[in-house]
């Protein structure tokens, strides 16, 4: 089940953000994704000694 709410089609303005968007929604739709948690624990990190690498997608549901 989808967890997002597109009532209508993406803008097309740009085919390559279209195509990244719809992309990363199907990794959703798939139970991918990175939590929020993650997401804020590697920004808080930068610029620290103890400096983060960015969050991997996992598998979620």
């Amino acid at each position: 089940m989808a967890r997002h709410n597109l009532d209508r089609p993406l803008p097309a303005d740009d085919p390559t953000d279209a195509a990244l968007t719809e992309e990363a929604l199907a990794e959703l739709d798939s139970g991918m994704g990175i939590p929020l948690a993650d997401i804020k624990a590697w920004v808080e990190s930068w610029g620290t000694d103890d400096e983060l690498p960015p969050p991997e997608a996992r598998r979620f549901r």
